[in-house]
């Protein structure tokens, strides 16, 4: 895909003709730049215009709030977890003992036995009898004709079969199997083998739906699940129940439920300037920390500036500035080796730079090729 059509799914045709136009004015010399904003909810960087000097905040990290210095929490940072307030009350409506009451539904097939009902010819038989519940929600039967039978349970079906019997049969009793489930079904979607829609027979967990589904890609996002419920959203933190043996988050699922397993590569962080190997690094199991990202970038180069490195949170309209000095962290200061959140920039400069506009001129070029995947000579190609 060229630049102008990796720009069309996300920018306006004015946002697409003011990047282009800056990107044209670098390539010939020109002192511009291209900022970018990360949008937390669509998990990409969208364009913008940039923050004048008194929009950004400089810290350090001995200056950071307690919430500044939290590890980013994925469970948090998904765009359709986005609201919830108090995660451990959501967790707290989600059934873990015992069956959950099953609701006949559309297309479920039932098999249906009526003991000892008389036949004159042949004195007492047992009578079985498969039926589908259809799309209106009836089912048919021998004497009775058509009865409801959706949004009813099991023995609440008994009932009434048996009361409309009793006009034709002494003291009936039924029997009722579900024989094929058309109706309980859940989405697993994302990272696993086979994204489907599986048909729930008995009390099924998480962990038993993802394995009909062919188990985990390596690139899923265990930190970052979460399950849609109707009009809730439920986070799952699947490192927690894999390694840890955390059995709380392995939910029994209802039927209509969707199991949305992420890439781990839509957490990520964007590590530039004077390292090994500029690039996106992705969120993996653990928090990342300044340290961690330059290290997956290939460490430093001798040009680096390691007292001078500089953390962008936020993105470029009304950023957060936080100055690393890497030595101390060398040092063991763990104060400095702060844990980075999802759409950070981490920039290692080749001298001493202050200035925001500085920093922007220097940062802009590296993260168009990083977020495009090409560089601004293909713009004229």
């Amino acid at each position: 895909m060229n630049f102008l059509s990796a720009l069309t799914s996300f920018l306006s045709s004015a946002s697409k003709l003011a990047l282009v136009s800056a990107a044209v004015l670098i390539m010939s010399g020109c002192s511009t730049t291209t900022p970018f904003k990360w949008d937390g909810h669509a998990n990409h960087w969208i364009y913008q215009e940039a923050a004048g000097v008194e929009a950004v905040l400089k810290i350090t990290p001995a200056e950071m709030t307690q919430e500044q210095k939290r590890p980013a929490d994925p469970l948090r940072q998904s765009p359709y977890v986005v609201g919830i307030e108090n995660i451990e009350e959501t967790l707290a409506l989600i059934p873990r003992k015992g069956a959950e009451e099953y609701y006949l539904g559309y297309r479920d097939i039932l098999r249906i036995t009526v003991f000892g009902r008389q036949k004159t010819e042949k004195g007492i038989a047992d009578t079985v009898h498969d039926a589908k519940i259809r799309d209106d929600g009836m089912l048919s039967l021998p004497l009775i004709g058509d009865i409801k039978a959706v949004g009813l349970t099991i023995s609440e079906l008994q009932q009434r079969i048996v009361k409309r019997l009793k006009a034709y049969i002494v003291a009936p009793k039924t029997d009722i199997k579900i024989i094929k489930y058309g109706s309980r079904k859940v989405s697993i979607l994302g990272e696993v083998k086979t994204p489907q829609t599986v048909y729930l027979e008995d009390r099924t967990t998480l962990l038993e739906a993802i394995a009909m589904s062919g188990g985990l890609t390596e690139n899923a996002d265990l930190r970052g699940t979460y399950i849609i419920r109707k009009d809730r959203i439920i986070p799952i933190d699947l490192y927690s129940l894999m390694r840890e043996g955390n059995l709380r988050y392995n939910v029994v699922l209802k039927r209509r439920d969707i199991a949305y397993i992420p890439n781990i590569e839509e957490q990520k962080v964007y590590v530039i300037g004077e390292v090994g190997s500029p690039r996106i690094v992705p969120f993996r199991e653990k928090p990342l920390t300044v340290a961690g990202a330059i290290a997956d970038a290939g460490g430093f180069k001798i040009s680096a500036r390691k007292s001078n490195i500089k953390v962008i949170r936020g993105g470029t309209e009304s950023p957060t500035l936080i100055t690393i000095d890497f030595n101390r962290i060398t040092r063991g200061d763990g104060v400095e080796n702060i844990a980075l959140h999802s759409g950070d920039i981490v920039f290692v400069p080749a001298s001493f730079v202050g200035e925001w506009n500085k920093i922007l001129r220097q940062i802009t070029p590296t993260l168009q090729t990083l977020i495009f995947g090409v560089t601004l000579e293909g713009i004229v190609n």
